[in-house]
C-alpha cells in the first residue's frame, strides 16, 4: 500500500502488519486530476485538484495523522496489475483507514450557516462541555446528538447536503459504508459533520436505511446490500460490477471492454462461490424471460428491506449447462412452477428472522425436463401468481427440500428462439403467460 506523507507530500510504500495507522480521503473526481507521477516528480499544475491534495494533507496532519492515502494520486495507473490490486483491495483499505474525509466539491456552507453553526456550538460546549454536541437527546422516539438535532433543524442546508453528486456515485458507496469514522467537508474544506451527525440526511440521500449505516455489512442480506447501489452511476460501465467487489469480499479480475452485462453477472457468480444466500435472486425487472442472474443493480431497486431466513438453505452452483437448482421432487417436469426463495421482506427489523412462508418471496420458473429459466421477472410476491399454483405452494419448506431433483437454470438472457417457442405453445394451449 502506497501512502502519501502529510508534511512532507512524499510517497513511502509499506505491507500488511507494516502498514501504519492512516487517514484516507473520499471525493468525485474532477475533469483534471493529479496522478502519482506528477506528485512524486512535484510537476503537478496549480489549480482546484493540487489544492484538494494540499488540504487533504493540511487536515490529516492537524488532526494527528502522518500519513494519508488519496486514490487518485497513491496508485501507480500506468501499471495494469497496480491497478487491479488497488481496486480488489479498496474496500479493505477505506476499512483500516481511522477516518475517512470526505470531501464535497458542490456543496458550500452560506457565511449564515457558518455564523450559526459556530455559535451553537460555542454555547453547547460552553453549557455542557466539550461533549456536549455529541451527548444524546431525545426527540420523540430517537436518541441523537445534539448536533444532530441541529442538523434536522436546518432542512434548506439538509437539502442541498443530500443533492451533493457524491451520493450517486457507485465508487463512493463502498468509501460510505467501509470506514469506521467520516467526516464530511465542504468546497472550502469547511467541517460539515460526522456521518454520526449527518445519518438522517444520509439515509435520504442513498435511500440506505439509518439502521444499516452501523450495522455489520455482511449480515445484511445481498439482495438488501445491491439495493444500495441500484440508482449509482460510473463513468465506466464495467465499474458497476467492480466497485461493488468489497461489499461481497469477493476478488476477480478487471476486463475493461466487457460491457457492464458480463462484469455484473462474473460479479454474482463469484458472490454465488462464497454465500448460499439466496436472496441474489430476488430481483425484478420488466423483461418476460430472463436466466436468474440480474443484468444490473437496478433490478434490486425494490429489495432493500429484504432478510435471509435461519434454516438450511439450498446447494447451488454454475456448471457448463446453467445453474444447477434442487427444486421439490412434487413439482411438475414440465411447465411453469413456483421457487420459494429462502429469504423474505422485513419491515421493523434487521436480521434474520423466521421461516414465515406467507412471507416468503418467490420466482416463476417455465421448466421442461431439467431445463429452465426466469419468466415473469417482475413478480416476487407469492399472492400475485395465478390461483392456478395453489396446489403448487409450499407448505413447510424444510420438509419439502428433503427429496429433491436438479434442474439448470439458464444464468443469462434465454435465446428469444426458445422463449417465442415456449410462449407460442403456452397460447396455444389457451394459458395465460
Amino acid at each position: 500500500m502506497r501512502l502519501l506523507n502529510t508534511r512532507s507530500l512524499d510517497f513511502a510504500e509499506f505491507f500488511d502488519s507494516d502498514i501504519p495507522k492512516y487517514a484516507i480521503l473520499s471525493h468525485r473526481w474532477g475533469e483534471r486530476e493529479i496522478g502519482f507521477k506528477e506528485v512524486r516528480k512535484r510537476t503537478a499544475p496549480a489549480g482546484p485538484a493540487l489544492r484538494k491534495i494540499e488540504r487533504c494533507c493540511r487536515q490529516a496532519a492537524s488532526d494527528g495523522w502522518q500519513w494519508v492515502w488519496i486514490d487518485t494520486c497513491c496508485i501507480d495507473k500506468r501499471s495494469s496489475a497496480e491497478l487491479s490490486e488497488a481496486i480488489n483491495s479498496m474496500y479493505k483499505w477505506y476499512r483500516r483507514s481511522e477516518v475517512c474525509y470526505v470531501y464535497l466539491s458542490d456543496f458550500h456552507f452560506s457565511p449564515a450557516e457558518l455564523s450559526e453553526k459556530s455559535s451553537f456550538l460555542l454555547s453547547t460546549v460552553l453549557k455542557h462541555g466539550t461533549q456536549g454536541p455529541f451527548e444524546p437527546v431525545e426527540e420523540g422516539e430517537r436518541s441523537m446528538s445534539r448536533m444532530t438535532h441541529w442538523f434536522n433543524g436546518q432542512p434548506d442546508l439538509m437539502r442541498r447536503f443530500g443533492n451533493c453528486v457524491w451520493f450517486t456515485r457507485g465508487w463512493t458507496l463502498q468509501e460510505l459504508l467501509a470506514p469506521k469514522s467520516h467526516i464530511f467537508f465542504d468546497a472550502e474544506w469547511n467541517e460539515i459533520g460526522t456521518k454520526l451527525d449527518l445519518r438522517l440526511a444520509i439515509s435520504a440521500a442513498t435511500k440506505i436505511p439509518e439502521r444499516y449505516m452501523p450495522f455489520p455489512l455482511f449480515e445484511i442480506s445481498i439482495a438488501a446490500r445491491m439495493s444500495f447501489a441500484a440508482n449509482r452511476v460510473t463513468s465506466r460501465e464495467e465499474d458497476i460490477a467492480y466497485c461493488l467487489l468489497g461489499l461481497f469480499d469477493v476478488a476477480m479480475p478487471l476486463l475493461y471492454g466487457e460491457g457492464a452485462t458480463n462484469a455484473f453477472q462474473r460479479l454474482q457468480l463469484e458472490i454465488m462461490r462464497k454465500s448460499s444466500d439466496e436472496s441474489l435472486f430476488a430481483w425484478t425487472s420488466d423483461a418476460r424471460a430472463s436466466g436468474m442472474l440480474a443484468p444490473n443493480p437496478t433490478c434490486f431497486a425494490d429489495s432493500g428491506t429484504l432478510v435471509i431466513f435461519e434454516q438450511p438453505r439450498r446447494r447451488f452452483a454454475m456448471s457448463n449447462i446453467g445453474l444447477e437448482f434442487p427444486v421439490p421432487d412434487h413439482l411438475p417436469e414440465k411447465g411453469n412452477i413456483p421457487i420459494y426463495l429462502n429469504c423474505g421482506r422485513s419491515y421493523d427489523s434487521i436480521g434474520p428472522r423466521g421461516p414465515n412462508h406467507t412471507n416468503a418471496l418467490c420466482i416463476q420458473l417455465r421448466v421442461k425436463g431439467n431445463q429452465a429459466f426466469r419468466i415473469r421477472c417482475d413478480l416476487l410476491d407469492p399472492a400475485a401468481y395465478p390461483q392456478r399454483y395453489e396446489h403448487l405452494k409450499v407448505r413447510d419448506l424444510k420438509n419439502e427440500m428433503k427429496n429433491t431433483r436438479n434442474i439448470y437454470v439458464s444464468s443469462g438472457q434465454p435465446s428469444v428462439k426458445v422463449v417465442f417457442k415456449r410462449i407460442l405453445s403456452q397460447i396455444k394451449k389457451g394459458d395465460k403467460f
